[in-house]
């Protein structure tokens, strides 16, 4: 071949409608299209006066330190497309967000594996007006009261706020947010080692937030002698996704809006182990939540007859609600009691198709058996880490089941799982070997 260029060859980008050349495009990361456009001035013009390829600077994938040249390439690039950021790894992370700030009109901003950042990033990003989404993933460290600086001087654009562990950034007790509006925030997703006090101030600001949707109050381990007091949510009437996994003493002192469709609730502090049952005026728990579609219970100790507490509802028109539970879901709790069909047969469990029992201890065949014989419509369930034998996996797969995960079940056997399958069941199965270290055999 004498020539670089074939005769028969042609320009895709000639070729190609705009539309389909620009779906190809939106394939590569934002390093690659850059690389891309050297190809030629065709290719360069086609790229950058593309905007949708430049709307989002993501470093997720950034394996090496980013430096400082090819931040400026892409903000000469982008410009005023560039809206949302993804940053981590950055060799400068401070001039990088300096520069972006001062250039681009950003609306997003992720961070992660950024270090430890200098209370400068509250002057930074107050003059950004449009931040609309503001991420900290881990690996991002901020005092708290700088991390609340930045949320009031964005909170009339703000829409989501996610920090993935609060409890790193130095005083957690100092972010305190209460005495802004925040009219358009949807989302607020805010995760904690330890640290009531700081969660009693996001409550306390709650209600400045009315047209919240999904809410995430995590408490992974509980280190606080002071349990938070009543937790009253009633007031956020676009509340649909609820995960509420703080230390409060027991259920009761919760009040949920009825226009939950997704509930994840509960305590890990051994204090607090009957969760649903302990309360000062012994009443039965009873939150009205007709839309109720998904319920994950996450409790130390549950007495099977509790989680059925859960599912009560007041007097009322909603007590004639058709049943919308399609998914059930309690793990790593210590199960006590004997399970009963006539726990089951509760009206609101009549439509449901996914059930976990992921580690629960307590959890034996006898429990399949009852599940087998009184959810005809269940269509996958989890038993990882359970008690239950290949007898129990026989059970639950002949009642019709679609999917069955049964990772480290010591007390089934290759053939429960092979059987499994031959019925046409898919069958997630994978054991730990922790005695090797962690060696995972796969079937």
């Amino acid at each position: 071949m004498t020539e670089l260029s074939p005769p028969r060859s042609v320009d895709p980008l000639t070729v190609l409608p705009r539309e389909l050349a620009e779906q190809i495009l939106g394939y590569l990361n934002f390093r690659q299209l850059i690389k891309t456009s050297f190809v030629s001035k065709q290719w360069a013009q086609f790229i950058r006066r593309t905007p949708n390829l430049w709307h989002h600077l993501d470093l997720t994938l950034a394996r090496r330190k980013v430096k400082n040249a090819f931040i400026g390439r892409a903000i000469n690039i982008g410009r005023l497309k560039l809206k949302t950021a993804t940053l981590n790894n950055l060799f400068e992370f401070d001039r990088a967000l300096s520069a972006l700030a001062r250039t681009c009109p950003l609306e997003e901003l992720n961070l992660r594996n950024t270090g430890s950042l200098a209370n400068d990033i509250v002057s930074t990003l107050k003059p950004v007006k449009s931040l609309r989404i503001l991420r900290f993933y881990k690996g991002t460290t901020l005092g708290s009261g700088a991390l609340a600086e930045i949320v009031k001087n964005a909170s009339p654009a703000l829409e989501a706020l996610v920090c993935e562990d609060m409890s790193v950034h130095s005083r957690p007790h100092e972010f305190n947010i209460s005495g802004c509006d925040f009219p358009n925030m949807q989302k607020l997703d805010l995760t904690w080692s330890s640290g009531t006090p700081a969660i009693l101030s996001v409550l306390q600001s709650l209600p400045s937030m009315p047209n919240l949707k999904v809410l995430k109050l995590h408490q992974i381990s509980i280190k606080d002698t002071t349990a938070c007091p009543l937790v009253d949510l009633s007031g956020l009437s676009q509340l649909s996704t609820l995960d509420l996994v703080v230390d409060v003493a027991y259920a009761h002192r919760i009040i949920l809006p009825t226009t939950i469709k997704s509930l994840a609730i509960g305590t890990w502090s051994r204090r607090h182990v009957h969760f649903f049952t302990d309360n000062p005026v012994f009443e039965p728990l009873q939150w009205s939540l007709p839309l109720l579609e998904e319920l994950r219970l996450c409790v130390a100790e549950l007495p099977f007859d509790d989680f059925e507490l859960a599912l009560r509802t007041r007097g009322g028109p909603d007590t004639q609600q058709p049943a919308r539970l399609h998914t059930l879901s309690m793990t790593l709790s210590d199960i006590r009691g004997k399970l009963t069909k006539e726990t089951l047969s509760h009206p609101r469990l009549a439509e449901l198709k996914h059930l976990s029992l992921e580690r629960c201890h307590g959890v034996d065949d006898s429990h399949l058996s009852i599940v087998a014989s009184t959810l005809p419509k269940l269509q996958s369930i989890n038993v990882s880490g359970t008690e239950v034998t290949g007898a129990g996996i026989k059970d639950v797969v002949k009642n019709g089941l679609k999917k069955l995960v049964a990772n480290d079940c010591r007390l089934v056997g290759l053939d429960a799982i092979q059987w499994a399958r031959t019925q046409g069941v898919q069958v997630e199965n994978r054991n730990t070997d922790t005695t090797t270290g962690g060696k995972k055999l796969r079937y």
